[in-house]
């Protein structure tokens, strides 16, 4: 039984009319038919390696920096800026009984 206790977050409800979702169509792609975005990945995952490396070591500094987590700072994983609009948290109103 899966269980949650209270005032525990469980989810979050976005308001989107479902038929929003119908006119979606997942494609999957080769990194080879995106080069820019290939070289972005590439980098970003020598990067992830090199960190998780340091962190299996022992190296303090690596662990009191702690992972960039970019796509929080808005960031894509090589530093550049990302798009100019950017939430990481969401604040809506209580709802109205």
């Amino acid at each position: 039984m899966l269980r949650f206790a209270k005032g525990e977050r469980f989810c979050f409800i976005a308001p989107v009319p479902h038929e929003t979702f119908d006119g979606i169509r997942p494609r999957i792609r080769s990194f080879d038919d995106y080069p820019a975005l290939k070289v972005a990945y590439e980098e970003w995952r020598s990067r992830r390696t090199t960190f998780q490396a340091r962190i299996a070591a022992g190296e303090p500094d690596a662990g009191r920096a702690g992972w960039q987590r970019d796509h929080i700072a808005g960031r894509d994983p090589v530093d550049r800026d990302g798009p100019t609009f950017h939430r990481t948290k969401r604040s809506l109103p209580k709802p109205v009984r």
